[in-house]
């Protein structure tokens, strides 16, 4: 085969330097071996993609993680008095108060969306806030589920008051 495909690339040279064509079998061998070329091709790069894929989503994930733990810690840091239940939480600040909760699976902050519909790409979030063993340290558990797949990541971000904080948990 090794010598077939070798005087084939001798005669294509031949050909293209003489100007003559080449024969329907010459044609579908070539055809073949750039088919088998490109199945080669496709079975090493297709994992490829699929990880690739894999590991965009889990950034997703992260990113969302991230932004909506570290908006509720920051806040809680710098409250003087929370109240909280899963999926809400209302902190007292000097002169304001602050709610965020979660509706349609996205997280608000005094009724107003925190972030773009389309920055939860398809999916929801949930979290709780609960006080950590190592008072007066508290725990944001923060839940980021998608609505096709259905599969869940979650994390916990530590947030220690500034000041002593009245806790009133449901």
């Amino acid at each position: 085969m090794k010598a077939y495909v070798k005087s084939l690339f001798k005669r294509v040279r031949q050909n293209l330097s003489t100007k003559k064509g080449f024969t329907l079998v010459e044609v579908l061998v070539v055809c073949v071996l750039f088919a088998l070329i490109a199945v080669t091709v496709t079975a090493i790069i297709s994992p490829m993609l699929r990880a690739y894929a894999r590991a965009n989503e889990i950034a997703e994930y992260n990113m969302i993680l991230d932004n909506v733990g570290n908006t509720i810690a920051s806040n809680l840091m710098q409250a003087s008095d929370i109240e909280v239940a899963d999926n809400y939480a209302s902190m007292m600040f000097e002169s304001s108060s602050v709610v965020f909760d979660v509706a349609d699976g996205s997280l608000q902050k005094n009724g107003i969306l925190v972030f773009a519909p389309n920055f939860y790409k398809g999916k929801s979030i949930s979290f709780t806030i609960t006080p950590a063993p190592a008072e007066p340290d508290f725990l944001v558990n923060v839940t980021v589920t998608s609505n096709s797949s259905g599969v869940t990541l979650s994390r916990s971000y530590a947030a220690r008051p500034l000041l002593m904080i009245h806790n009133t948990t449901h």
